[in-house]
């Protein structure tokens, strides 16, 4: 039994649904956004996060992927979706511990080691009633397969989540039915994207880097010194832009750069300075868009980094700078 409808019924239809809105625009009504809201209103003008698709956004370990994570499922539900969010590789305790360090403007390294002073319990009793977003998104640090996966979503979710986020891609190994990591990666990738289209929501799937960005950057990086042997403190960011990751860069690229309908990656090039010993601020982190389906693409988006709070945040423009 096939299925299938008439180009000009769905033409029709979804032309309704936009005039319906445009006239209840005009009219001063509010509105629910046709899509998920990430809190950062440069990537929203982008065309991020399209309700229906998923989005996969790569960064290389320690790049700030849980940070990003956080900050989207924090948006969402302060908009009134009720997110989910599967961490398998941290424990939730030290999510928490991120969401507290923002929350009191201290790092969660000195607030794990309880080196914060008199007052502290006080400070930390008052996070729940702060952060009450937290109340309605879903976590869970539990590893299953992608099967089981793919079926609690489908069960689970609803319009209302708006988003699910999944960090991260390479957490599912090669399963029994399976020949390798990347047959079980391109799975689970059609899988989400399905899963996003059937419940009109976002879903976001971080994913690892290849090995040989990190050899690539090395070379970039010590072919810059020896051209630039005067100046052996790099003032710029040009010394680590072979850190920058490409198209084709993510782990087991094929099988997900073809099923996602938009791809991101987080780069802070202030920190691959610094890991080659450069006194260099990490204050900035950009997102580049290399995959846009709905929007722009090869785009790069700078923001604000707090490393210690782990924080992302809009950058001021020179006009509205003080």
């Amino acid at each position: 039994m096939t299925h299938g409808e008439k180009l000009s019924e769905v033409l029709q239809k979804r032309n309704n649904e936009l005039i319906k809105l445009y006239e209840k625009k005009g009219a001063g009504e509010d509105i629910e956004l046709q899509y998920i809201p990430t809190g950062l209103p440069s990537l929203d003008s982008r065309g991020l996060l399209e309700k229906g698709i998923l989005t996969i956004i790569g960064g290389d370990p320690g790049s700030g992927k849980t940070a990003w994570a956080l900050q989207l499922l924090k948006a969402a539900a302060e908009y009134g979706y009720e997110p989910r969010g599967y961490f398998y590789e941290d424990p939730l305790k030290l999510l928490s511990d991120r969401i507290t360090s923002a929350s009191i403007g201290e790092s969660a390294y000195s607030l794990r080691r309880l080196e914060l002073g008199p007052g502290i319990s006080e400070r930390l009793r008052a996070v729940y009633t702060k952060e009450n977003w937290t109340e309605f998104v879903t976590v869970s640090d539990v590893q299953t397969d992608s099967a089981t996966l793919l079926e609690e979503l489908d069960k689970k979710c609803t319009e209302d989540t708006g988003l699910v986020i999944i960090d991260y891609a390479q957490a599912f190994d090669a399963e029994d039915n399976e020949k390798s990591v990347e047959r079980v990666i391109a799975r689970i990738a059609w899988g989400l994207n399905q899963l996003a289209k059937k419940k009109n929501i976002a879903i976001v799937l971080f994913s690892q880097l290849k090995t040989e960005v990190r050899e690539r950057g090395k070379k970039y990086f010590d072919n810059w010194r020896w051209k630039n042997e005067r100046d052996p403190q790099p003032s710029d960011y040009d010394a680590v832009e072979g850190y920058r990751p490409l198209s084709g860069d993510l782990q087991w690229s094929s099988a997900l750069y073809q099923r996602a309908k938009q791809i991101l990656y987080i780069f802070r090039p202030g920190a691959w300075l610094r890991a080659h010993g450069v006194a260099a601020k990490d204050d900035i982190v950009q997102a580049m868009i290399d995959k846009g389906n709905y929007g722009p693409n090869k785009e790069i988006v700078e923001f604000n980094w707090n490393g210690s709070l782990t924080k992302i945040s809009e950058k001021k423009s020179k006009k509205n700078a003080r």
